[in-house]
């Protein structure tokens, strides 16, 4: 009988019970009895009492043994014990004539886990669908860890793409296996490709999973298993192409987070959580304005404006990149277009 789980280096006891019998026809006898454990190669144990010497051995009943043993493991896995007892008569001119059921045993399993802390650190998210909210392909970087302290645990990552209704991703979701040591990381780049059935722009939402793909490798931390990204449409300098942005001049620069049909961006959109500029960190915020259709569909889009100083765009510049968060606390990501000036080869 052993404890049914323990972790790698934890000790457990595990209690040998066996019950030694005098089958006659000499009516006492006394006897030796050894128990002894048959364990996996990275297991030990110890007991005080492996050994029962002298013992009465009546033929009117069972006699019962007992020894107690701590055993530890130093890999995770199932470890099947094996329990063996022999009982040996130690007593001058009483003779066992039947030695072959003298020896008895039992197996068991216990599963020795290990803990693996598993982890999706960061997710982003670029599609290129304001080029053609037809068909257009987004790109996932996902960033996953194994806090430990397991060495070498096979791990499952898996990425999911959604797109709105009437539109079909090919590719998602995408799975991906790898082995982590404690304290590594790895990133996952996945591309999927989407065709709607409209032209109007569209909400993208991507989620993460990892999960161990062993079965004792535990992660006792599931709150950090998942990452989630929005990809939300977006307009730099509604109304104007192409979104030119004069990076010698003070001013504010309008950026539109667009409604769809299925996202209300004055509403789910948190405007203190925003970073627009050349990476998207930029804290250029100044303000939200009231909510406005800036691209004539009939729904009310979001317009704040950004300093255009803070931003960080250059002649190198081709994107403007705008991140923030929604009221549900997922981060979302969105890139429009943008062309830079004065630079060098500017038409003057």
């Amino acid at each position: 009988d052993c404890a049914d789980r323990s972790d790698v280096g934890v000790p457990f006891p595990c209690t040998v019970t066996a019950s030694v019998a005098n089958a006659g026809p000499h009516p006492d006898a006394v006897a030796d009895v050894l128990t002894r454990l048959e364990l996996p190669p990275d297991c030990a144990a110890s007991s005080p009492g492996a050994v029962q010497d002298d013992l009465a051995v009546s033929a009117t009943q069972f006699t019962t043994v007992v020894s107690v043993w701590t055993v530890a493991c130093g890999q995770r896995s199932f470890h099947p014990i094996t329990a063996h007892v022999d009982a040996t008569l130690d007593q001058l001119h009483v003779q066992d004539p039947d030695e072959t059921n003298d020896s008895g045993s039992a197996a068991t399993v216990v599963e020795i886990f290990e803990a693996a802390d598993l982890a999706v650190l960061d997710m982003d998210i670029a599609c290129d669908e304001y080029a053609d909210p037809r068909r257009f392909s987004c790109v996932t970087t996902t960033t996953v860890t194994n806090h430990g302290v397991a060495d070498g645990v096979a791990t499952r990552t898996v990425v999911d793409v959604q797109a709105p209704e009437g539109c079909a991703v090919t590719g998602s979701p995408a799975t991906r296996l790898d082995d982590l040591d404690a304290g590594e990381t790895a990133d996952y780049v996945d591309t999927f490709a989407i065709a709607c059935h409209d032209a109007a722009r569209h909400v993208v939402h991507a989620r993460a999973l990892i999960r161990a793909d062993e079965p004792h490798a535990e992660d006792r931390d599931a709150t950090n298993d998942r990452g989630a990204v929005d990809w939300l449409p977006i307009d730099i300098k509604p109304g104007s192409f192409p979104n030119a942005v004069n990076v010698k001049q003070k001013g504010l620069i309008p950026v539109a987070v667009l409604s769809t049909p299925t996202f209300d961006a004055p509403a789910q959109v948190v405007a203190s959580s925003l970073r627009f500029g050349a990476t998207g960190i930029e804290e250029s915020w100044v303000r939200c304005g009231a909510p406005e259709d800036v691209d004539g569909d009939g729904l009310a889009d979001l317009v704040c404006h950004f300093d255009a100083t803070l931003t960080g765009f250059d002649c190198s510049s081709t994107v403007g990149v705008l991140t923030g968060r929604l009221l549900d606390g997922t981060a979302f990501e969105s890139q429009y277009t943008i062309k830079v000036t004065p630079c060098r080869g500017d038409a003057r």
